[in-house]
């Protein structure tokens, strides 16, 4: 379903063909990417990395003709949430991984040159983000720029989990990743994607609260990480089931449910609890 430009569309039908969108969202055509390199990372299987080069190599082409001409970042599209359309942080975090991992793939593939030229837009990219991204006056990254939102999100954790384009214990994702945990103070407890969010009235997500937990793994705080896991666990359905969100006033479940992506987030935080 790999687009003839290289990009995938937000999503897709059963038979293949793209379902309705309301746009391009380059965080997804760079996550694809950098799973290529955690699958072959895990599994060490060449056949399946030489099965993916023309992908790999028709994606990372897309990434790097989606550039601001200005500031040297991914984009515009729209962020993980789905909501805006600007310079996002956690997309450029997602294709400076994406970058780096391509350029590892390549070099395992014998592509030297490729591979190079590779992990320099990687590390320009890193340095666009860094430049551009990082607010001193605030000490947190940005949401997005073009145009310029300098909302808390917990997206903004993807820099260091998982795409470790900073390290966990990195000054300025240590202030941003306390500002985060700091910005919300909901009855029920838990971490939301960013204040002053209206969908379903803005309420702590399973998601957040997890990639929180991750976090927390990363720098080696698994006191605080139990105690977001703990939450979760909490807050589960009847059928023990997660949900998308849980009411910031009762605690109950609410939104979609079940989801796969709280599924999946909570099954990471407990190998990386349980890994330590």
């Amino acid at each position: 379903v790999q687009q003839p430009d290289g990009g995938w569309a937000q999503r897709y039908h059963v038979e293949k063909s793209p379902g309705p969108s309301w746009g391009e969202q380059e965080d997804q055509c760079a996550t694809i990417l950098w799973g290529i390199g955690q699958h072959h990372n895990l599994t060490r299987d060449e056949e399946f990395l030489a099965d993916m080069w023309p992908t790999v190599k028709k994606g990372v082409e897309h990434l790097l003709g989606k550039r601001d001409l200005e500031t040297g970042l991914v984009g515009p599209s729209f962020d993980l949430w789905e909501e805006k359309q600007a310079l996002h942080t956690y997309t450029n975090a997602a294709a400076a991984a994406a970058l780096r991992e391509s350029a590892r793939i390549a070099s395992t593939l014998g592509y030297e040159v490729l591979s190079g030229a590779w992990s320099t837009e990687s590390k320009n990219l890193q340095t666009a983000i860094l430049q551009h991204l990082w607010d001193e006056q605030s000490g947190r990254f940005l949401k997005s720029v073009k145009p310029h939102d300098s909302s808390i999100d917990t997206a903004i954790l993807g820099l260091t989990y998982p795409f470790r384009v900073l390290e966990p214990d990195d000054p300025r994702i240590l202030s941003s990743s306390r500002q985060i945990e700091n910005a919300f103070t909901y009855a029920s407890e838990g971490i939301g994607r960013y204040p002053g969010d209206t969908y379903h009235g803005g309420n702590p997500w399973f998601i957040t609260t997890l990639w929180m937990a991750l976090y927390r793994c990363q720098q080696g705080n698994y006191e605080k990480a139990k105690t977001l896991i703990e939450w979760c666990v909490k807050h589960v359905d009847e059928l023990q089931l997660f949900a998308e969100q849980v009411h910031k006033d009762n605690g109950e479940p609410i939104s979609a449910s079940p989801l796969a992506w709280s599924h999946a987030m909570f099954i990471l935080a407990l190998l990386d609890y349980r890994g330590a």
